[in-house]
């Protein structure tokens, strides 16, 4: 550790609890570049129109902002890794600065390839992975380490909707890239808008039918940390709120501000819902046929 540094990086609880809030602000500009069509508001990277400060316009400004908080976070994350250098968490705080450096040249490949629709739909879920690895991190902060039992079933389960979760945010991102709202105007669409549509809906209803049968499993088991019924209502609670924002946005014929919120809210969902998987399955969870056996004082 260097003193210097040491000086002036906040603690590794609280580096964590920053990298979390930035890596949810730098999803939420991205994604108003997107839905206001300001993506190619800076057509040159890393300049913007060939100079250092953009022009005073509003999807140049849009995009340029996005960037000076990706730079931000590229800061934010450095120094997470560096406080988590000699911690066990150092391979996931090495993952997140890797992962938000990567972000810089990804961001500027599509740029260079006029938002690319492939593109656009990988730089928005390689923050979301990080994002996932952001949450864990959060969540093993702020619990006391600690051995519980685990039934079989609750690890496949709960790796399954972390999985469905996933799935619907991927297709998501997939109508996002087929609808009104590509990034920028003349952006070739990736598919058509109903039939994405169509899958998204379906897989959507999968997820709430699973979450349902989920949340009631785990609400049966005996030991779940004091933080998990909180959590479980929030992910219920966020659930419904973008199935509202959902249905309206699309009989409001997807204006951009509607859909702005709806990505917003879909990335607190899946914070939301990963902090409930490692809140359910924390590391030392074990199943009862792997649980140590009582000591012979003890039996």
């Amino acid at each position: 550790m260097l003193p210097v540094l040491d000086r002036y990086v906040p603690t590794y609880e609280r580096m964590v609890l920053i990298t979390w809030i930035g890596l949810y602000l730098n999803l939420c500009s991205g994604a108003l570049v997107r839905v206001t069509n300001s993506g190619l508001g800076c057509p040159d990277w890393p300049l913007c129109h060939g100079k250092v400060t953009p022009p005073f316009a509003g999807h140049a400004v849009i995009e340029f902002s996005n960037r000076l908080l990706a730079l931000v976070m590229i800061v934010i994350s450095l120094a997470l890794a560096y406080r988590a250098w000699r911690l066990p968490s150092r391979p996931a705080g090495l993952a997140i600065a890797a992962g938000v450096v990567a972000q810089a040249p990804l961001g500027a490949l599509t740029i260079l390839l006029d938002l690319n629709p492939i593109a656009v739909m990988s730089h928005f879920l390689v923050l979301i992975a990080i994002f996932l690895v952001a949450t864990i991190l959060l969540v093993d902060v702020r619990t006391e380490p600690r051995i519980v039992e685990r039934p079989p079933w609750l690890r496949p389960a709960t790796y399954g909707i972390v999985a469905l979760g996933f799935g619907l945010i991927v297709s998501g991102a997939f109508v996002t890239t087929s609808g009104p709202h590509p990034g920028a105007d003349g952006v070739p669409r990736l598919f058509e808008l109903l039939d994405v549509t169509y899958w998204h809906v379906r897989i959507a209803v999968t997820f709430v039918a699973a979450l349902a049968i989920y949340l009631y499993l785990i609400s049966r088991l005996e030991q779940t940390g004091r933080r998990v019924p909180t959590i479980a209502w929030a992910v219920v609670g966020l659930t419904a709120l973008q199935v509202v924002i959902g249905e309206t946005q699309w009989r409001d014929q997807l204006p951009w501000y509607l859909v702005w919120a709806h990505v917003m809210t879909a990335t607190l969902l899946w914070g939301a819902l990963v902090a409930l998987a490692r809140s359910v399955l924390p590391a030392e969870a074990v199943s009862p046929s792997r649980a140590p056996s009582p000591s012979p004082a003890r039996a």
